[in-house]
């Protein structure tokens, strides 16, 4: 995410976390997805010392990200293990421990998070703190300090917006359409970060309605495109069955779901990068809707 757009109207947050920093809390960030909460907590760690992992949904994943970071290897170690010299190690070294993208963690994370807060201070960024969607972990959050970013205000995406018209980046009659801008980002500086490239790569003609959505649909459009890149990159590490299950089960739907399979499977194992028939899968993937059986045709 561009910086200037990831810290936009976040100084009293980030003063906030350094407070807290310095205090030695358990910090709870929380936020819907693309508001910066990841931004943020790479802000901070360039400037005070901390450990942070990105990858949380089980306890083996967070021992492999914490070991590469450190340098170390695990040959011949079981999970139970590497858990114990992790926890020796990260109680003496007494500094903060962050785990982004919190989400239904299991029993074990939920315990080595646990044993953490015992002796150090420990960060969680999750885009909800529901028990339901945040897992396991809900029963210590009593023990944390609340911290909600906010979306942008309609003033600050205003300010953004006549910025980058100023700069000669998109299209002057933007300034027209600033709260159906701010509408359609919901706020989010990663979707409206989206919608200014979207603006800066061709010219709508957002007077009409027409062009309103062909830009919007091109938005919608770019960003599943960048999600199932996001997907390929996250899981490639796991094994190609493994990604190609999780795309099946959830990513792909309707009619053309094996066309997609194809595609995918195709630049995943051979390591293409996405290509036309990717693009025109997820175009149908928009802006088609899968038909029923026994409903009444659209034609």
């Amino acid at each position: 995410m561009n910086r200037s757009l990831a810290f936009y109207g976040r100084n009293e947050a980030v003063s906030n976390l350094r407070t807290l920093y310095t205090e030695r809390k358990n910090v709870l960030i929380v936020g819907p997805p693309g508001i910066g909460k990841t931004a943020l907590l790479r802000h901070l760690n360039q400037s005070y010392p901390m450990l942070l992992c990105e990858t949380t949904s089980s306890l083996r994943r967070i021992c492999d990200n914490l070991e590469l970071q450190l340098g170390w290897t695990h040959y011949k170690r079981n999970v139970v293990e590497r858990k114990n010299r992790l926890l020796s190690y990260l109680l003496r070294r007494d500094e903060p421990v962050v785990f982004d993208q919190v989400a239904l963690t299991p029993p074990r994370v939920a315990r080595f998070i646990a044993h953490l807060l015992e002796q150090i201070p420990v960060w969680i960024a999750c885009r909800s703190d529901q028990r339901r969607e945040i897992g396991r972990v809900w029963e210590y959050l009593h023990r944390f300090t609340r911290v909600e970013v906010p979306p942008l205000t309609r003033d600050e995406t205003s300010a953004l917006i006549e910025s980058a018209v100023a700069k000669g980046h998109i299209q002057t009659d933007a300034r027209s359409h600033i709260p159906y801008l701010h509408q359609l980002s919901k706020g989010i500086p990663r979707g409206l970060e989206e919608l200014l490239i979207e603006l800066a790569a061709r010219k709508y003609n957002i007077d009409s309605s027409f062009g309103r959505h062909l830009l919007e649909l091109d938005w919608r459009i770019a960003d599943i495109e960048r999600s199932a890149l996001a997907i390929v990159t996250k899981f490639s590490v796991l094994g190609t069955w493994s990604i190609m299950g999780r795309i099946r089960q959830s990513v792909f739907r309707g009619p053309w779901k094996s066309v997609a399979n194809r595609s995918l499977y195709k630049e995943t194992m051979i390591g293409e990068s996405p290509g036309k028939g990717t693009r025109e899968v997820l175009h149908r993937s928009v802006i088609c809707q899968p038909v029923r059986k026994n409903s009444p045709s659209r034609l």
